[in-house]
């Protein structure tokens, strides 16, 4: 095995931990979250901070892009708010912004929202974004909120006595099954459950891990999903693949892996553990291709670069392709690190 690369770039500029992370605009902004509330965006270009602002009162647990150039983040203080990004070029505008919609969530869990957009259908349908939090009423349940219409479309998905039984919901990750739209929800129990959020039925449940799931993610047609825990293996299930197949599972020399993330590509999954390594693997073979050192702390949260998006637009030259197959890892030491990888 050849040794592992280095990072492309480490970005310093947060003063707490990094909890959230993901590419937006062609892939050329990097945004990112911290304990104290604070966003900050960067050019992936000039690796250089672009704007930053108080976007909550307590840590973010989540951060996405929205339709209409904006940003949606999910806070620890029971907020979500969406920020317009109309013109992220604007250095000037360091202050706090006001946000263009305001939401109130549970964040008890310290699950963060799941975000789906929903294409426009065939008669003229407009595209709806889903969001799948932690139930309002209690811990152990899901709702589904449409942002685009501003109503829930779905609230209290869960299975009987779940406060006893699967305990809180821990993470969420949408997928497009052969039926249609399902949702991942990794819960205390170390428990995994599939579900379809038109017929609000469960599709697959199996206990992957005995600690609580604290990350999740599912390839796009739902074939395979990788998991991990507070404990000392990464997982693998085949919720629609083969629902029967036994879970594998990967060993790794120390407790906690915080974050998992599938390139959108299929081809490599990615982890983030509490001893500060980053893990690569072969998503279909399951093996380990590498593994990354970069931060002096745990790793919490990883974003690969959106796919078919390598540069700013028609009008911008060769020399301002942002490069292919990135991802950024966020670290409790306050950095972001970028890298290149297969």
């Amino acid at each position: 095995m050849a040794a592992p690369p280095d990072p492309v770039f480490v970005l310093r500029a947060h003063e707490a931990d990094v909890t959230a992370v993901v590419f937006i605009r062609n892939n050329t902004i990097l945004a990112s979250g911290d304990q104290e509330g604070h966003i900050i965006l960067w050019s992936v270009l000039t690796r250089r901070p672009i704007r930053r602002w108080r976007a909550h009162t307590s840590g973010i647990l989540a951060i996405h892009s929205v339709a209409g150039d904006n940003l949606l983040s999910h806070g620890r203080d029971d907020q979500l708010h969406i920020w317009s990004l109309c013109d992220p070029s604007d250095k000037a505008s360091s202050s706090p912004q006001k946000p263009e919609f305001t939401l109130l969530v549970n964040s008890l869990n310290f699950c963060g929202v799941s975000l789906w957009k929903q294409p426009a259908d065939r008669e003229g349908g407009a595209e709806q974004t889903l969001l799948a939090l932690p139930g309002l009423g209690e811990n152990a349940e899901i709702d589904i909120y449409n942002l685009s219409t501003k109503t829930y479309t779905l609230q209290g998905l869960s299975v009987p006595n779940a406060s006893k039984d699967t305990g809180l919901c821990m993470c969420l990750k949408f997928f497009e099954g052969p039926t249609g739209l399902c949702l991942a929800a990794g819960y205390e129990s170390g428990t995994i459950i599939i579900w379809d959020i038109e017929s609000k039925g469960l599709v697959w449940r199996h206990k992957v891990h005995e600690e609580p799931v604290l990350s999740l993610d599912v390839l796009p047609d739902g074939s395979i999903g990788f998991s991990g825990g507070a404990e000392t293996k990464i997982s693998q299930f085949f919720p629609i693949s083969d629902p029967e197949q036994t879970t594998r599972h990967l060993t790794v020399p120390t407790r906690g892996i915080a974050v998992v993330r599938i390139r959108p590509d299929g081809k490599i999954v990615a982890t983030g553990g509490w001893d500060s390594k980053i893990r690569i693997y072969n998503a279909k073979k399951f093996k380990p291709l590498a593994i990354l050192r970069g931060h002096r702390q745990g790793v919490s949260c990883l974003a690969f670069s959106e796919a078919g998006s390598s540069h700013v637009g028609s009008e911008t030259n060769s020399e301002e392709v942002a490069p292919p197959n990135m991802f950024a890892a966020g670290s409790k030491d306050g950095n972001v690190t970028l890298w290149q990888i297969y």
